[in-house]
């Protein structure tokens, strides 16, 4: 019998969990045995159900991740995997809005900005958002080499650094830092790029740029819509999915 510890019942311990309860039902001779400090299993996902004080019923809350990349497979692959695909719940376009407040005005994010990267030239030449000196700085992460990285180095650097490198700090002061630092709640002068978000790295080596490598997306999702579109009655492809009880729906259905 081959005995595994499991430290951590977040997203990532109840994979590995069900990885062996999937191995061990295939006839290996494995088991597990996982610990967790917290009373409950999921890690930073978690989802709540608050009470509409009108009395319509409840909102569900997402306190962590509150969805995941479309265009990414695992999540879809292990959805399918514990019965929960059906519940898979894209993002509603129609009521997709998010606003800044930048100088004492709110400002509505363009239309085409993918993280921090505009991928349309309209939305992103007329937003008051950011001043013009700022949007010429932005647009010269088109010119702007990628960052040498020799064989083997391993590449990181910090939120902050990254984004005023390739965008400028208009870019990282009204953009950047309050979405991807407030999802995070963390600084992005402290925030790891590798241990957050390594695509960023992966996609300058690969593009040179963040504009052309979410442009390069843009166009893969359109292709995927395209190639497959949906048939009656089928959910709509999304840049983003969520679940129809909040994100914690994964988590309680890999640990039942």
């Amino acid at each position: 019998m081959k005995r595994i510890i499991i430290i951590g019942g977040g997203i990532a311990g109840l994979g590995a969990a069900y990885k062996v309860t999937r191995a061990a039902s295939e006839g290996h001779d494995v088991e597990f045995v996982l610990f967790e400090k917290d009373p409950r299993l999921g890690g930073k996902i978690q989802t709540e159900n608050v009470p509409d004080p009108a009395g319509n019923g409840n909102f569900i809350v997402d306190g962590g991740p509150d969805c995941f990349l479309t265009e990414k497979p695992a999540c879809h692959r292990i959805a399918k995997l514990i019965g929960i695909f059906d519940d898979e719940l894209p993002t509603d376009d129609s009521r997709r809005r998010t606003y800044i407040l930048s100088r004492g005005k709110l400002h509505q994010m363009p239309d085409g900005v993918m993280m921090f990267a505009p991928t349309k030239f309209i939305p992103f030449a007329t937003t008051g958002l950011f001043s013009w000196p700022g949007k010429i700085r932005m647009a010269m992460d088109l010119l702007i080499p990628r960052k040498k990285v020799a064989p083997g180095e391993f590449n990181d650097e910090t939120l902050e650094s990254f984004v005023v490198r390739r965008m400028g700090r208009e870019c990282l002061d009204r953009l950047a830092e309050p979405l991807v630092g407030g999802v995070h709640a963390s600084d992005p002068s402290k925030m790891s790029l590798a241990a957050t978000f390594p695509r960023l790295l992966e996609m300058e080596q690969t593009y040179g740029s963040l504009m052309k490598a979410f442009l390069a997306v843009r166009r893969k999702v359109g292709e995927m819509r395209r190639k497959y579109p949906p048939k009656p009655g089928e959910k709509p492809r999304t840049f983003f999915t969520s679940f129809v009880k909040g994100m914690q729906q994964l988590t309680d259905c890999m640990a039942d």
